[in-house]
């Protein structure tokens, strides 16, 4: 072989290198689940029929109806079991006792108030009417026969009652707007609680005044008639039944300020002699002056007098300032309060006059 010829090792060509290996890529974080989904626990295991063998390289592919079972699967909103239902109440069971109590006390109130209402408005109409006769009758027969007659007598007790059986309402009313207007101090709670608490104290003093005037005309009548029975008595002869009528006849002359001839001519007509000393002891006892209650009712009526007028002006300001109010009953209340004023002056005729137009405006005021 030629020494030029090339070798066959030579000649043949080296074979490539291998390609280096491509490093795999880092694997990417998962994105986190949703708390939802991740809440879901995971079936762990899978029963046999839930799959199909597949061939090679084919995913194993569980079945589109296969569902987890119920008890592994919590409620999709987690809010679902603690949130209430709309309409539901809170148990009144809970509540202690004495609220229980009390919100039955505030039921009861109303109810217990209207009832009250109810039989007290005609009671009070009835009462302000008998009051106002009674009134009207002392005021004429002083204006004829004096201040202490049978009949201003008789007409004073009548009022006196009639005025204490109008008071428990006026009471009543006067502590219900009191405490309306101390819970809700509107102007229109405060004006109609002073309106309703004149009226009360009103009440109160006239029911005083009242009072004490026919107890003290009483009690001078039985004074004087007592001194001239004792004094018939002491005659010899005179029965119980003539000094009785004997004192009975004398004793009115004596307190209406009859002459002495007068007097001692009633008591001659009765018992003689003994009329004669009944007649002489009236008189003076008449003379001797008033009483301890007939004293106490002089000395309170013009100051009585004098407050009554200031809650009467008082109550027609509640009344003007009143919303429910009629034109009427706004009236009434300022002629009550006018009579008021000018039955307080003590001025003779001016004071009869005002006395019964505040009696008659307050008595129709009452029924508007």
């Amino acid at each position: 072989m030629a020494s030029g010829a090339p070798s066959v090792s030579q000649s043949a060509p080296k074979p490539a290198p291998a390609p280096a290996a491509q490093p795999k890529p880092a694997s990417q974080p998962k994105p986190a689940s949703d708390p939802k989904a991740s809440a879901q626990p995971k079936a762990t295991t899978t029963p046999k029929d839930s799959f199909q063998a597949k061939g090679p390289g084919q995913a194993t592919t569980p079945k589109a109806d296969a569902k987890p079972t119920p008890t592994s699967t919590p409620s999709a909103d987690p809010k679902a079991t603690t949130t209430p239902k709309a309409d539901a109440k809170p148990s009144t069971q809970s509540q202690p006792a004495t609220q229980q109590k009390a919100q039955e006390q505030k039921q009861e109130k109303p109810a217990q108030q209207d009832a009250f209402d109810a039989v007290n408005k005609p009671v009070s109409q009835v009462a302000k009417t008998v009051k106002t006769g009674s009134t009207l009758t002392n005021l004429a027969a002083k204006a004829v026969g004096g201040s202490n007659t049978p009949v201003t007598r008789t007409a004073g007790s009548v009022g006196a009652v009639a005025n204490a059986v109008q008071l428990p309402g006026k009471v009543n009313t006067a502590q219900k707007d009191i405490r309306a207007a101390v819970s809700d101090p509107t102007k229109q709670n405060i004006d109609k609680a002073i309106g309703s608490g004149a009226s009360a104290t009103s009440g109160v003093i006239g029911t005083a005044k009242d009072g004490l005037t026919a107890a003290g005309n009483i009690q001078n009548y039985r004074n004087v008639r007592n001194a001239a029975e004792v004094a018939a008595k002491a005659v010899p002869g005179t029965t119980e039944a003539a000094a009785k009528a004997a004192s009975k006849a004398v004793s009115q002359a004596a307190i209406d300020g009859a002459s002495r001839q007068v007097t001692r001519a009633l008591g001659r007509e009765v018992a003689g002699d003994a009329g004669k000393l009944a007649a002489n002891a009236a008189r003076a006892a008449a003379k001797g002056g008033a009483g301890t209650l007939a004293k106490a009712a002089g000395r309170f009526a013009p100051g009585a007098n004098v407050a009554i007028a200031a809650l009467d002006v008082a109550n027609a300001y509640s009344t003007f300032n009143d919303k429910d109010a009629s034109n009427w009953k706004k009236g009434a209340a300022g002629i009550t309060a006018l009579g008021s004023i000018a039955s307080a002056t003590n001025i003779p005729v001016v004071s009869q006059i005002g006395a019964g137009i505040s009696t008659v405006s307050s008595l129709i005021g009452s029924f508007l």
